[in-house]
């Protein structure tokens, strides 16, 4: 799905190359010098949000266009630099609004009473350990945003929320829309089969998860149970029956192997991200051109 995503928003630039091929081969210079101003007024376009940055950008691109046409020449093009400094800054600020407004998004958000109360028929929780699990779930969306690749679910009862939320599809789509620009799947099939004491190797989507939990509980202190992420320490802090259980001796060995895949592959072993489906908006923040997917660590993940 990602990669039907990307040839979408390729398709212009694919277009227009073709067309630059054709005007070189008619021997149309003047028209040819058209096509970079209108592929970057094209992105350009859709990276800006406020209506009179728009005006000023495509403004600002028509008027260097003519210039490129009226000189008639490969030396016009050097005037198309301003317009793609333009672009490159207005595209990341962008990206940077956006992520930001994801991430606002996610921590505020309050869960419909139906979710709740259908979850609290299963698990009988007190308001403030319903809070938790809400807050658990939030963490681990906003790992979903921050992390590209796959990220485990390693709390069982956290999960269960993202079960009893995925059964609401009209609000769980409506909230993937708004947190991640697509919807976030979930994927049982990708995961750490037994407990998290008899694991020697964690897979990736695992550390993945651990890795983003440890920068978001960094950010949110809220987000810290014991001193280690709230996600991981759920299941056993509200007795979860069959739940995943995380101690210092589980911790110190995803911290060991996070180092041997540092030392080994010289990349940060973590980033192996989560993906999103195409066709539901833009993208950004850490998930930046991707989508987001879970897959179970012990429990489940998304993709």
């Amino acid at each position: 799905m990602l990669q039907s995503s990307v040839i979408q928003r390729m398709i212009p630039v694919i277009i227009l190359v073709w067309v630059m091929y054709v005007l070189f081969k008619l021997h149309q210079p003047a028209l040819l010098l058209w096509c970079m101003p209108v592929l970057i007024l094209y992105y350009g376009f859709k990276s800006i949000d406020h209506p009179v940055q728009r005006i000023i950008f495509c403004t600002f691109g028509i008027v260097i266009s003519f210039i490129v046409i009226t000189l008639n020449s490969i030396t016009g093009l050097l005037f198309i630099l301003p317009l793609v400094i333009a672009y490159v800054i207005a595209n990341a600020q962008h990206k940077k609004k956006l992520k930001q407004q994801r991430h606002d998004y996610i921590l505020n958000y309050l869960f419909p009473a139906l979710i709740q109360q259908r979850f609290l028929n299963q698990y009988p929780l007190t308001q403030a350990e319903m809070e938790q699990v809400e807050l658990g779930l939030k963490q681990f969306f906003l790992i979903a945003l921050e992390r590209r690749g796959k990220v485990a679910m390693p709390s069982k009862i956290v999960d269960e929320y993202w079960h009893a939320f995925l059964l609401s599809t009209r609000h769980y789509q409506l909230f993937c829309e708004k947190a991640f620009g697509r919807v976030l799947h979930h994927l049982p099939e990708a995961h750490d089969p037994v407990s998290p004491h008899r694991i020697t190797h964690f897979s990736p989507p695992m550390v993945n998860a651990y890795v983003g939990a440890k920068a978001v509980s960094r950010q949110i202190p809220a987000m810290t149970l014991s001193g280690f992420p709230l996600l991981f320490m759920l299941d056993q802090a509200l007795g979860v029956d069959q739940g995943f259980y995380y101690d210092h001796l589980v911790f110190t060995r995803l911290e060991q192997q996070i180092e041997r895949d540092d030392r080994h592959n010289g990349t940060d072993a973590g980033s192996c991200g989560a993906s999103l489906v195409d066709g539901c908006g833009e993208s950004g923040g850490g998930a930046d051109g991707c989508g987001c997917s879970s897959s179970c660590g012990g429990g489940c993940g998304g993709d």
